[in-house]
């Protein structure tokens, strides 16, 4: 990885380079009073716009069955949207479908919108983080680079944005395969000393092999503790709307058929 914040690369063991740029995203909520506000961080998993953060990062603009919180009048309360930067001085607003939270897990998937290219019309295709379903060992060093501090504002006309990412590595402290029963950590989370910051929470965290295995959840404040949430809770959760490589539009599909069908790659190995 390189040191310089805005050009971090990740080097998986396949060989395949991604810019942290290319496939994290900050998260942002748009109220309908005008308002904006950066909630957190995501990563992208697929080429068609899944991307995977935190599920307390969308607990806020959700009901209890996970559905986007609706006005009196059938609107939805918050417009959520990722920021896409495409270079070499492009943010796009790309309006997000959210899929699914984990009801223990610090785990949430979602689909932003496609983006097209309007001299071919071709889709864009992100690039995507590659993730290991293997457990770190205990004293490795881990990274993780996210948007923490975001800031947005709207005046009516114009938006903006202040949005700095971060690289933070650590290393493996201790697992909790049942939880740890603190804040928002209920299901298996590993405890770091990562140290992140508001807005990182969702942002990928990478073993030494350049591959996820984890979700940032959150951290103790004036501590260097922070607890991250284990990626393979994300197999179960469901995706709305979402049309395959095979052109059928699925009502509901699993991340885990999207894995078999290799639309999500996984390394399992081990």
């Amino acid at each position: 990885m390189t040191e310089e914040t805005w050009k971090v690369a990740f080097v998986t063991d396949t060989g395949t380079t991604v810019q942290g740029w290319e496939a994290i995203v900050p998260i942002c909520t748009f109220h309908h009073t005008g308002e904006m506000h950066c909630i957190g961080t995501g990563f992208f998993i697929s080429v068609c716009g899944i991307f995977v953060t935190a599920a307390h990062v969308l607990m806020d603009i959700t009901d209890e069955e996970g559905e986007q919180l609706m006005l009196a009048d059938g609107q939805p309360a918050f417009g959520l949207f990722v920021l896409q930067f495409i270079p070499p001085q492009t943010m796009l607003r790309r309006k997000v479908e959210i899929g699914s939270c984990h009801i223990r897990d610090d785990v949430a998937v979602g689909i932003a919108e496609p983006l097209f290219n309007k001299q071919s019309g071709e889709r864009f295709r992100n690039k995507i983080l590659g993730l290991t379903a293997r457990a770190p060992r205990p004293d490795q060093e881990v990274f993780t680079w996210a948007f923490p501090n975001s800031e947005a504002d709207f005046d009516g006309k114009q938006a903006t944005l202040s949005i700095r990412p971060k690289l933070y590595a650590g290393v493996i402290e201790q697992e909790f395969r049942e939880g740890k029963g603190w804040g928002k950590v209920s299901g298996r989370c590993y405890q770091t000393s990562l140290a992140i910051e508001g807005g990182a929470s969702g942002g990928p965290v990478f073993g030494e092999d350049g591959q996820v295995f984890a979700v940032n959840s959150g951290a103790i404040a004036g501590t260097d503790v922070a607890y991250v949430s284990h990626i393979q809770s994300i197999s179960g959760l469901q995706l709305p709307n979402l049309q395959t490589s095979d052109g059928v539009v699925h009502d509901q599909i699993t991340i885990r058929q999207l894995i078999d069908d290799g639309a999500i790659s996984v390394d399992e190995a081990g």
